[in-house]
């Protein structure tokens, strides 16, 4: 008896394997695009300036002795103190470089992210939120600076940061799905708030980025 010829691949197993080839040529893209070294700047680069296909990073300044004024608002925050109130970034970097060292491991599984302390620039009305992340993947260890930009947006009658941009490394992070946000809030959990803060907060009534400013209000 002849044997019965062979009729090929099915179109559903050709589907499926243009699916996985894709998804694992963005995620391979995604990994080489992450590992890549950004550029650190101190100031903005021009569109003239920048070099094709870079991801820049303008670090916050460092806050001095006259920007300890930030334990000030913090107070007003926790305690919920009637007031309008202005926060630079320098007053949020000696915020975090005081407070925002209680973190913890915000993976599982085979995949750890261990986030240190942020940096934060405000600049043209939009807040920067940079961040170092330790990854470990599978026993693989490697350092990434992450970095967001953004504002704020209302929900749920709380203020929350929205980021139009999200990078790992020199790799955006698209919005679609709401990955970005997802990614921004998943790094935000690993960090400890207290109550007071998290209540305090919930009960500002206005806040606004103005050039270079913070600007919120508490009845």
């Amino acid at each position: 008896m002849a044997r019965q010829k062979d009729k090929g691949p099915k179109p559903v197993e050709i589907a499926v394997a243009g699916v996985l080839t894709l998804l694992l040529g963005l995620v391979g893209g995604g990994l080489f695009l992450a590992l890549q070294p950004i550029k650190e700047v101190r100031e903005p680069v021009s569109e003239d300036e920048r070099e094709f296909g870079a991801v820049y990073y303008v670090r916050g300044r460092s806050g001095t002795q006259e920007h300890q004024t930030w334990q000030v608002k913090k107070e007003a925050v926790n305690s919920a103190i009637s007031g309008e109130f202005e926060v630079v970034e320098q007053e949020l970097n000696l915020w975090a470089a005081n407070d925002f060292r209680h973190i913890e491991d915000s993976g599982g599984g085979f995949v750890h992210i261990q986030p240190s302390t942020p940096s934060f620039r405000i600049a043209d009305s939009e807040l920067q939120a940079a961040l170092p992340l330790e990854w470990n993947i599978f026993g693989l260890n490697r350092k990434i600076q992450s970095q967001a930009r953004g504002t704020f947006e209302r929900r749920g009658g709380v203020y929350t940061f929205s980021p139009d941009r999200v990078y790992i490394g020199a790799c955006p992070v698209p919005r679609v799905f709401g990955l970005a946000d997802y990614f921004v809030n998943k790094v935000v959990a690993a960090f400890e708030v207290t109550p007071e803060f998290r209540d305090g907060w919930s009960q500002i009534e206005e806040l606004s980025l103005d050039g270079e400013t913070l600007r919120f209000v508490i009845p």
